[in-house]
């Protein structure tokens, strides 16, 4: 079991671009998704909270195929990928939501396509024989209380891939393109 100071520790280092592997070092199997991350924070995520992922063009979109790359979800292997929590869809919310990424992204040239959107339950559904292959934590932000991230919580390549593989699937297959 995580103790909240050092999971708060390591889920508010927002320059740890090895956030993941501080987790699984510190805290493993999902140990800190118990814990608020900050004063911010509503608290810890339920299973039937969705976890959606904004969809950001070019990086997270093939030109050729038009479906999400291979590695859309390549942050959960390194910092966490980046995510809002909510109850209940609200395209127009979401929408707003990617609307302000780009402005942010605009000198990288990123555009909002979309998003995904799964549930905290499923994520953590997703295991091999003996562990859990997704922590969903709360991280929320000052400037967004809903931020949540998904973190990988296998240490083999080999297992890391093969879930990685698992995840892009049902990505492509929730993939909601942007309303306008």
């Amino acid at each position: 079991m995580g103790n909240e100071e050092g999971c708060r520790e390591i889920l508010n280092d927002e320059l740890c671009g090895h956030r993941v592997s501080a987790m699984l070092d510190a805290h493993p199997d999902c140990a800190c998704e118990q814990h608020r991350s900050n004063d911010f924070s509503a608290g810890p995520i339920a299973n039937n909270e969705l976890i959606v992922h904004l969809i950001m063009s070019p990086i997270d979109i093939d030109p050729d195929s038009n479906k999400l790359r291979p590695d859309v979800n390549r942050d959960t292997l390194s910092h966490g990928m980046s995510c809002v929590r909510c109850k209940t869809l609200d395209e127009i919310d979401l929408d707003e939501m990617g609307r302000q990424r780009e402005v942010l992204k605009q000198d990288k040239g990123h555009r909002y396509m979309g998003y995904v959107a799964l549930s905290a339950g499923y994520l953590r559904g997703l295991h091999d024989t003996m562990k859990r292959a997704y922590c969903v934590y709360d991280t929320a932000l000052e400037t967004e209380p809903r931020h949540a991230e998904v973190m990988c919580n296998l240490k083999e390549k080999a297992k890391r891939r093969e879930f990685q593989v698992k995840l892009w699937g049902q990505m492509n297959q929730c993939f909601s393109r942007r309303t306008h």
